[in-house]
């Protein structure tokens, strides 16, 4: 009995175990928010869960972005912000991961409930957008995850404003979209509207330009202005072009915007698991603003974000991660370098070194833009902040000399985005490159730090398509006076490296012919025959169809290549003709006697056609010598076929576009 009960509070004492196991193994990593409230007056705080660094990256850390339910926001880690109005206003939270293995922890809505105004704003007057319009993200776009789009508007005027806002999203040069519109948070009346595209009446045939659209902050002034209808003629071609670029437009309606008054509206976007092959590339959204419904004044902003697979405020990204091989020698290639200064102070020195693939050109390089804004250094040395540029062995070193970029755990205030910088430039390709990916790296490198390495960006060229022209002559070992010529076309990947699959069709003309002997008795009594010889010739005259569904083929270097794989043949039509001489003989068998008898010769003439008859299937190999991805080649095939006649020869000539 001892025993039993022994046994008993084991066995128990292992379930309780393993269920505590099991509990903690499942719990979720969620960061709460938490908050201390004095009347109108509230500071905020995050309860984090631990972070799971990365081996051998930078230290991991979290970020923060926080929405007020009342239309402001903060990335500041433990916000203090004062609310003008009474009521429940519902905070959100979004925790950023840097360095992390893991997924950004979720946290939940928290009502704030404010119920007595005691405490004015400490900042009262707002600070001024630089240029009225502004948009901003609180993290990069990881497939699979939400991020949020921050669209930033401001009253330049002394009037009442009464507008439309504008996001374009989903680039069409993205076969998928590139994300889903989850919400879209407004706290001044903002009201979604239809996008009704506007036709435009009058464009002027002499302005090259007059669709294009701008990349950058634009506000065209009342004197270009000739009419009302003009006016809004050059808004509707703005629109236009940013709905020629994205396939999703969202649009609102607001009014009674006060002067000088500044809004936000906050869009969460869920990218699309689709973009995961797009990591690294460049993508765009794009926000039109008009503060007058009524007239063409509007501002334009474009904003750029890197697909990444995990948040690293310090990434390298390319414009395009697939390009045409066809005409890379006239493509100029878009890369940006982002960095962020996490220490506890500023930085002064902030070196870029950039491993350069050798199929880039780097005298091509021309810088574009960057932020700590600053000139180009001078050739002799110099004290002022400006950007360096130095070229070395397949390497381009960006150095910023003399600045000042924050640290992000500095310990007066500062603006997180301040602590951020970047540089982009262009490359163009060498005149003559392999079809192969390219990879650039950064080391980028905070005064005298250690350095640290960025991801790789990578480019690849499509597959693309070259069809190539056919011509060549059959020759068949096993047929008589066989002759056949045939033309064709194939597809395969342009100009592909070393191996790749091509698809051929072809037809051709095919004319041989036989011989036959053979004795036809007419009759035969007593040992007297009497019987025809008949001499039978047979000429074939074929149209046939040949399919190579798919071969695989090698190209050894530029000149030689070799090939192998399935080939089908079929005829297309038949055409038969029997020529028979019938010579007559008295034969007496027992003398061993034979007397010709020509009065009673002969000929015969039959003809037979048939189409879409006797389907061969072969396997082959070949040689190709020339231009073997591109231009012309000549080639030599052996094909071996299941049934008679079982051998070909194959001689060709091949021009590939």
């Amino acid at each position: 009995m001892r025993a039993t009960v022994v046994i008993s509070l084991f066995l128990l004492s292992f379930s309780g175990f393993s269920q505590h196991a099991v509990k903690q193994d499942t719990v979720k990593r969620e960061s709460s928010i938490q908050s201390d409230a004095a009347d109108n007056k509230v500071k905020f705080s995050a309860i984090t869960p631990p972070l799971q660094p990365i081996p051998g990256a930078p230290a991991a850390f979290y970020t923060f972005y926080w929405e007020f339910g009342d239309g402001e926001y903060s990335k500041e880690a433990s916000p203090e912000h004062v609310y003008k109005k009474s009521g429940d206003h519902t905070v959100l939270l979004w925790t950023t991961n840097n360095y992390d293995n893991g997924k950004p922890p979720p946290s939940r809505p928290q009502k704030v409930p404010v119920k007595k105004i005691t405490f004015n704003d400490a900042n009262p007057i707002q600070p001024l957008l630089p240029d009225g319009f502004d948009l901003k993200s609180n993290r990069e776009p990881v497939p699979g995850e939400e991020m949020v789009v921050i669209v930033s508007y401001q009253n330049d005027t002394d009037n009442l404003a009464h507008g439309k806002l504008y996001l374009f999203f989903n680039e069409k040069k993205y076969k998928a979209d590139n994300f889903q519109l989850s919400e879209v948070r407004t706290h001044h009346g903002e009201k979604e509207v239809q996008d009704a595209p506007q036709v435009a009446s009058r464009i002027k045939a002499s302005d090259p330009h007059a669709m294009w659209a701008s990349r950058t902050i634009s506000l065209l002034p009342d004197g270009n202005r000739e009419s009302d209808e003009g006016s809004l003629l050059q808004l509707s071609q703005a629109l236009e072009a940013a709905r020629a670029e994205y396939r999703t437009v969202h649009a609102l309606e607001f009014n009674d915007m006060e002067a000088r008054e500044r809004r936000h509206v906050f869009y969460s976007l869920r990218t699309t698991p689709e973009m995961l092959k797009d990591t690294s590339a460049i993508i765009t959204v794009k926000g039109i603003y008009v503060p007058d419904r009524g007239a063409d004044n509007h501002k334009s902003k474009t904003l750029e974000m890197e697909i990444v697979t995990s948040h690293d405020p310090n990434k390298m990204s390319v414009s395009d991660t697939r390009l045409n091989y066809r005409f890379y020698k006239n493509k100029n290639v878009d890369f940006k370098i982002r960095f962020q200064n996490n220490g506890e102070g500023p930085a002064h020195s902030i070196k870029l070194e950039v491993a350069v693939p050798e199929a880039y050109d780097p005298k091509s390089l021309h810088v574009t833009d960057m932020y700590p804004v600053c000139p180009i250094c001078p050739d002799k040395e110099s004290t002022i902040s400006c950007l360096d540029t130095i070229f070395r062995n397949n390497q381009i070193l960006f150095h910023f000399k003399n600045i000042y970029l924050p640290g992000s755990n500095q310990k007066e205030g500062v603006d997180y985005d301040s602590t951020k910088g970047f540089v982009k430039y262009t490359l163009r390709f060498q005149e003559s490159i392999a079809k192969r990916k390219t990879q650039s790296r950064t080391a980028i490198i905070f005064d005298k730090n250690e350095p640290i390495l960025t991801n790789r960006a990578t480019t690849r060229f499509k597959p693309g398509l070259s069809i190539g022209a056919k011509a060549g002559y059959m020759y068949y070992p096993g047929l008589n006076n066989s002759k056949s010529g045939f033309v064709g076309v194939t597809l395969s990947p342009f100009k592909s490296q070393h191996g790749y699959l091509q698809a051929e069709l072809m037809v051709g003309v095919h004319t041989y012919s036989d011989s036959l002997y053979r004795a036809d008795t007419v009759s035969a009594d007593n040992g007297v025959v009497n019987l025809f010889d008949v001499s039978q010739r047979n000429k074939f005259t074929r149209v046939e169809l040949y399919v190579v569904p798919v071969s695989y083929r090698y190209t050894i270097n530029s000149f030689i290549g070799v090939g192998a794989g399935a080939q089908f043949s079929v005829n297309l039509s038949e055409k038969t003709k029997e020529e028979a001489l019938h010579e007559n003989y008295f034969v007496r068998q027992k003398e061993n006697f034979r007397e010709p008898r020509p009065e009673l010769n002969f000929k015969s003439t039959d003809e037979k056609s048939s189409s879409f008859t006797n389907l061969r299937p072969a396997v082959f190999a070949d040689l190709t010598l020339g231009s073997a991805r591109i231009g012309p080649t000549a080639g030599v095939r052996y094909a071996y076929y299941f049934t008679a006649p079982r051998e070909q020869w194959q001689f060709y000539v091949l021009w590939k576009f």
